[in-house]
């Protein structure tokens, strides 16, 4: 089984940089050291410090409460929108019932505000029957043990006209048996500069299960997550299972480093008779291991799903599909698959048919514009590319399928190409003068 230790560098340096994105200007933190801030970090209505009361206080900055729950409570009651959290741990040790339509959890930063959930052995919220946008950003969520449950750190079930979105949200060390992080059976969930790590689950879904809705990841970090027994799908996220209507599944320039499981090591579909639909674009899959098939990527023909621009490298399985283990209905776009490992078919399953063009798969694959060529990385741990290499991959791409920026957010393609039509194959653009 391959180490991940090569990625801790760049993974801390990603955390870092969404630290900084979410502390705001605050020159001290209530419970977080540096003194007690004299005015607010950020604009709320019910506040919530580590030296605040339950019994004492009523939710003003100079008067906070001292639980997230508390504060929670006197904003549904009351009416209000905007809980904000002061730097601190906070423990809770039961689940946390969500019942603010249209609520915002808001903390200073994730490396300050922590929400620890150690002592919960039930998800530490619960989301259910709530409607509109509600959001919780710059925490971390973490500890939780939920064995026998679905949705370790957050379950979200009944609300399909819920949209939750988490930003700048750290997800650690949670555990459950369905969705080590999260469970999703209704409604849009969304992460947006979040990072899942060392999440478990015992039966499906490492970090996130998608049983129903639609699951919408944005410059996120999925790493060392992992599937430990039952079904053993889906290391980082799973999809749809049996029983369920379908889901919907969107990916933009996301991470995926290190997850384990017995089929998909990264993300992994599969049940046969459930409709799945989604895009997975601009990502990274490197060092999943899947104890079975499907390093990286796990798929069924129930699940159609675009993979558009995605970098799939040094990921194995021990039976087939180091790469990828698809199907029919599954479409690969300007990849690169390259460098994978298994027993048989390091890269791509031969006992499936996934639409393979414009890629780059070592050993090659049939389709409209596929290559064999080493793509010439800086690095194993830097897949941008040598700049002072040049072929196909650089240029081998199609405009028609990809999307408008890169993995860095760099516009695709190069303005500098002598064909607009082309790109570089991939998660990252090369450009004939570095940005």
């Amino acid at each position: 089984m391959k180490t991940v230790r090569i990625f801790v560098p760049i993974l801390i340096g990603l955390a870092l940089c969404f630290y900084v994105i979410g502390c705001g200007s605050v020159t001290g933190g209530g419970g977080g050291g540096g003194g007690t801030p004299t005015e607010p970090p950020f604009s709320a209505e019910v506040w919530v410090s580590t030296t605040g009361s339950d019994d004492a206080g009523d939710g003003s900055f100079d008067n906070p409460f001292a639980t997230i729950r508390a504060g929670l409570d006197k904003a549904t009651s009351e009416g209000k929108t905007i809980v904000g959290v002061m730097p601190g741990v906070y423990p809770i040790s039961d689940t946390i019932l969500w019942n603010l339509n249209g609520g915002i959890l808001i903390g200073v930063s994730p490396e300050t505000t922590t929400i620890d959930a150690s002592s919960c052995t039930t998800p530490a919220f619960e989301f259910s029957s709530i409607t509109g946008m509600n959001t919780i950003e710059n925490v971390t969520i973490k500890g939780t043990s939920a064995g026998g449950w679905w949705g370790g750190a957050i379950r979200v079930v009944s609300s399909s006209d819920i949209y939750l979105k988490f930003k700048n949200v750290i997800f650690n060390e949670n555990t459950s048996s369905y969705g080590g992080a999260i469970f999703i059976s209704s409604g849009t969930v969304e992460a947006e500069n979040c990072m899942f790590h060392d999440n478990t689950a015992t039966n499906i879904g490492g970090a996130v299960q998608l049983s129903e809705g639609t699951f919408i990841a944005k410059m996120c970090t999925f790493e060392g997550n992992d599937v430990t027994g039952g079904y053993l799908w889906g290391g980082a996220i799973s999809l749809p299972y049996a029983g369920t209507s379908g889901g919907m599944l969107r990916l933009e320039r996301c991470a995926f480093y290190g997850n384990q499981a017995n089929n998909g090591g990264a993300i992994g579909h599969y049940n046969k008779d459930d409709n799945m639909t989604g895009r997975i674009e601009n990502c990274i899959f490197s060092y999943n291991d899947a104890h079975q098939r499907g390093g990286a990527i796990h798929l069924t023909s129930a699940a159609t799903i675009e993979v558009v621009n995605c970098t799939i490298v040094s990921n194995e399985a021990v039976t087939s599909g180091g790469g990828i283990r698809g199907s029919s209905a599954t479409k690969v776009i300007n990849c690169i698959i390259y460098g994978n490992d298994a027993s048989t078919d390091d890269e791509i399953d031969s006992a499936t048919t996934p639409e393979v063009t414009y890629s780059d798969v070592k050993g090659g694959y049939a389709g409209t514009g596929n290559a064999n060529a080493d793509p010439r990385f800086i690095s194993i741990t830097d897949f941008h590319f040598n700049y002072n290499a040049l072929g196909v991959v650089f240029n081998g791409g199609t405009m028609e399928a990809a999307p408008s920026v890169d993995y860095d957010g760099n516009i695709r393609p190069d303005s500098l190409r002598p064909d607009p039509n082309q790109c570089s194959m991939g998660a990252y653009e090369f450009y004939i003068s570095p940005p």
